[in-house]
């Protein structure tokens, strides 16, 4: 609640804009996050290290990835509209059926 709460009234009267709030949002909670499981760790070894620091790292390059792309096409016609939904029905298909196969 405090990682919500704590930057949404900090920087409600400034012109930082929805975006720039949601990663500040995505950092603060994978850095709480990397925090509890680091206060969990007994021993700390290389594998620790790289895992905590490199997730965070990832977090950060994904956001500045994400924040740079266009923001994307938009359909002009029903058949495109139909298409996206088809197109994202199968891709969500094949990740279920990829991630039930683990199992």
């Amino acid at each position: 609640m405090v990682v919500f709460f704590i930057p949404l009234f900090a920087y409600r009267h400034s012109d930082v804009d929805t975006s720039s709030l949601g990663d500040l949002w995505t950092l603060a909670i994978v850095i709480l996050v990397n925090i509890h499981l680091a206060i969990d760790v007994k021993r700390w070894t290389w594998i620790t290290h790289s895992s905590i620091w490199g997730s965070i790292i990832a977090t950060c390059i994904c956001m500045i990835i994400i924040d740079n792309m266009p923001l994307g096409y938009l359909p002009h016609s029903e058949d495109e509209i139909v298409l996206a939904v088809h197109t994202y029905d199968f891709s969500c298909g094949i990740a279920s059926s990829v991630y039930c196969k683990g199992f």
